[in-house]
């Protein structure tokens, strides 16, 4: 049987976007010019993660994931799926969508995935800012419910091992 496969984010998930700079527990490091917030035992949770799922990158930062975050996480091979605001807004224009139903799920990933994973396939994409109405727009194009998890860490913190 195949791991199922593990969507990643970066920005509010490994990269904890904090009240302040430098919390307790927390290192900082400059990565493409933006300072990044990561737990002290981030790469200790992702390296967990790694013995259950195959992952895959899905953040904004695209190919930059594996070389600039990878190798703070020990993810500098992994694939990643290209994400855009103006491609998720293309995919769901092609699918007929009016601009403000657009406006209404994160397009610049959700219309991505059925490019790359099968409504059969089993997965979890963790983010901080996907909502039920991503659920929804993935329901209506085939998904099943009990084949994919949503889960969203909370931005300030990132990623935690009760997530």
């Amino acid at each position: 049987m195949t791991r199922p496969t593990l969507l990643l984010d970066i920005d509010g998930v490994l990269n904890a976007i904090p009240e302040y700079v430098g919390p307790p527990g927390y290192a900082v490091y400059m990565m493409g010019g933006y300072v990044i917030h990561l737990n002290e035992e981030i790469a200790s949770m992702v390296a967990e993660l790694r013995r259950h799922y195959g992952i895959c990158w899905f953040t904004l930062w695209n190919d930059r994931a594996a070389t600039l975050m990878g190798p703070h996480v020990g993810l500098e091979s992994v694939p990643f799926i290209r994400t855009s605001w103006l491609g998720g807004r293309q995919v769901m224009r092609e699918q007929g969508y009016p601009d403000s139903a657009i406006e209404l799920v994160l397009y610049a990933k959700t219309p991505m995935l059925p490019g790359h994973l099968g409504p059969d396939d089993h997965w979890v994409w963790i983010d901080d800012a996907h909502s039920r109405r991503d659920q929804d727009y993935l329901k209506r194009q085939g998904f099943d419910p009990a084949n994919f998890r949503l889960l969203r860490t909370d931005p300030r913190v990132g990623l935690t091992w009760d997530d």
